[in-house]
């Protein structure tokens, strides 16, 4: 009972401040319920970082509403990302966002119905001018819902600045939260990062766990020993009043005997930067461990502009005999802080084993190559300098495995991988393709094949060979009878076991009709509307193909009365 009344009093402290605004103008709610935040602004995710608040609707079909006068700038629908997702423009010069919508509301969705008519595709975005679908404060416009790459109903909402489209920080300014719980950080990561650097007489990073603690005051009652060029890394999460969910935090502060040498401010989230944020947070604890830790130093091609009152870019160099202070300053955004303190001392051990490894530049282009295999890294897709190794791995069907750098490597942007093809036999040349696996997990890389070399970008490292995929997808009626009488829609679980779905069209007497897709459920389905043409019987025709072009075709007749 305690908990409910908790929980009620905590929302209903949220709907009052929400109110308030500071520097988003005269801005309404876009929800018509008490705010609770399943996921906070800029906190790390796999790939990116969170641009948007999330916000709990624990079901689909909740209305969602107009800020302010405007119009609607962009329609959005996608199996993927942010799913079925308007965009608002405003007189002020900002632009929301709303993601994972279920349905659009209105003259909204018999336009955006048209489009996917005229396109005959599912998938669609479309720029609006201000005189396509103007807006009122206050007016329906969509139904929350779970489209996309989403793990539970919510609304992810987003206010921009319409300029830059740059994603703006709107909790404690726009949005007001009752929070008066600070920070909790979990371990201090230490990075060596020279050639003769070490931690605790080892070349690897040190992982130190911290005491639990409830105010927010972290302290290490014994010394790390380390020596030469460090990083320091923090693993931390944020939380709220009434809440048990983990969010990120607005800021991190390092400073070394006393010195501020390193701030991060997620204040913004610029798109064109994204790439960075593996950067940012440490891609290889992430993959490893499902944890985010953030080092707060800056690499040389991380190009975020969140950074400021760096000093040597918030690297520590431990000489000989040093004892140095170091503190760790966390505040989440309605200005809850914790502090980490601890002592580094000089590492004395004299039995390191150093690596001596070369170092591919991260500012230079760099070409690997053994037989049967090329790579090509170009200059800044690596964050810094990188030790980067190509070799062969045992072989499957159709090409040797080769095993490029290390899968819990991060880097910015997508190199080329080429592999020889000379294994594949003629009649399956064009259904072959370049595949990554990480972590057992194969994946499709969309390849071009030129003068016996099969070539195709990615974004990670990892194992990777040559497959062939001449298996058509599979569909599998689900809701499908001869009498659809009285039926809203139909359905059919759409799959393939290798290079995944690609294409899905339906169509009813020959016309082509709208089928919406959702990948998280295999799902397949057409709502029946007024654009079906009356007949006596209908003849239904289902295709669907993946990434090589294998098809697969699903016919059936129906009467609906």
């Amino acid at each position: 009972m305690k908990k409910i009344l908790l929980t009620i009093l905590t929302t209903l402290i949220i709907s009052n401040l929400f109110a308030q605004q500071e520097a988003f103008g005269d801005f309404g709610l876009p929800v018509n319920f008490p705010i609770q935040l399943s996921g906070n602004f800029s906190e790390p995710r796999a790939t990116h970082f969170h641009s948007g608040i999330d916000i709990r609707t624990y079901a689909d079909g909740k209305p969602l509403y107009a800020l302010a006068d405007g119009y609607v700038s962009r329609i959005l629908v996608s199996p993927y990302g942010y799913g079925h997702a308007l965009y608002i423009d405003y007189e002020n010069g900002y632009r929301s966002v709303y993601g994972h919508i279920s349905e659009f509301a209105g003259e909204i969705a018999t336009y955006a119905k048209n489009i996917q008519y005229e396109k005959k595709s599912f998938r669609i975005d479309i720029t609006l001018s201000p005189l396509d679908i103007p807006v009122k404060k206050g007016q329906l416009i969509a139904y929350s819902g779970n489209t996309g790459q989403s793990g539970g109903p919510h609304l992810h909402f987003e206010i921009r600045d319409a300029s830059n489209d740059i994603s703006l920080n709107t909790i404690g300014k726009y949005i007001k939260l009752s929070d008066n719980v600070p920070p909790e950080a979990m371990s201090v990561v230490v990075y060596p990062q020279s050639a003769k650097a070490s931690v605790e007489g080892k070349v690897e990073k040190k992982v130190v766990e911290l005491p639990k603690s409830s105010t927010g005051k972290y302290n290490l009652s014994t010394p790390i020993y380390a020596k030469g060029k460090i990083g320091i890394g923090i693993e931390y999460c944020d939380r709220m009043t009434g809440s048990n969910n983990r969010y990120g935090a607005e800021r991190a502060d390092l400073f070394v005997n006393g010195k501020l040498v390193y701030t991060s401010v997620f204040d913004k989230v610029d798109f064109d930067k994204q790439s960075s944020k593996n950067s940012c947070f440490d891609f290889n604890y992430y993959v490893s461990d499902s944890k985010y830790v953030q080092k707060l130093f800056v690499e040389p091609n991380n190009n975020l502009d969140i950074y400021s009152n760096l000093i040597n870019n918030g690297f520590l160099n431990i000489g000989n005999n040093d004892s140095t202070k170091v503190q760790i300053k966390l505040t989440d955004f309605n200005g809850n802080v914790s502090n980490v303190r601890f002592t580094i001392l000089s590492d004395t051990a004299t039995n390191v084993k150093y690596a001596n490894a070369k170092k591919l530049k991260w500012n230079t282009d760099n070409n690997l190559e053994i037989k049967g295999c090329r790579v090509q890294i170009d200059s800044a897709t690596l964050f810094d300098d990188r030790e980067i190794q190509l070799s062969k791995a045992g072989n499957k069907k159709y090409s040797p495995i080769f095993v490029l750098g290390d899968e819990t490597e991060a880097v910015k942007k997508s190199f080329s991988i080429s592999i020889s093809d000379s294994l594949v036999p003629p009649q399956y040349k064009e259904k072959a393709f370049v595949c990554r696996e990480i972590k057992g997990k194969t994946n499709y890389l969309s390849s071009t094949s030129e003068n016996g070399w099969l070539s195709a970008w990615t974004n990670r490292f990892g194992k990777f060979f040559i497959l062939v995929d001449t298996v058509a997808p599979t569909i599998k009626p689900l809701v499908i009878t001869g009498d659809m009488t009285g039926k809203r829609y139909m359905e059919f679980k759409i799959t393939d076991n290798l290079s995944g779905v690609s294409t899905y069209n339906i169509y009813v007497n020959d016309a082509w009709v709208l089928g919406e897709y959702e990948p998280k459920k295999s799902s397949l389905r057409y709502y029946f509307d007024d654009r079906l043409t009356k007949a006596e019987k209908y003849k239904l025709k289902v295709v669907v193909g993946d990434n090589m072009k294998n098809e697969a075709v699903y016919e059936y007749e129906f009467i609906r009365r």
